[in-house]
């Protein structure tokens, strides 16, 4: 069994859940949705196993991330990118 088989039923849980609690939220301000660490607190897991699937889970984000093209942030930029194409 690889790590992420166990991670990621864990983290579809979590999505759900947030969802869930955001969908279900009417904003005001800035108001508190649960980070993935306190949703691994909650599940009742360990320091060290919640340490360690946040940063897997951190560490394969990241990964996403780099690989993923960034898109032009403002209106000039993609204009720019238009003409350069």
């Amino acid at each position: 069994m690889k790590t992420t088989d166990y991670l990621v039923p864990i983290e579809r849980e979590y999505e759900q859940f947030r969802d869930k609690q955001i969908n279900g939220m009417k904003y005001r301000n800035d108001e508190y949705v649960i980070s993935y660490l306190a949703f691994l607190r909650r599940k009742g897991l360990g320091q060290d196993e919640r340490n360690r699937l946040t940063t897997i889970r951190l560490n394969r984000l990241l990964e996403e991330v780099q690989v993923t093209p960034m898109p032009p942030f403002t209106w000039t930029e993609e204009n720019i990118d238009k003409r350069v194409r």
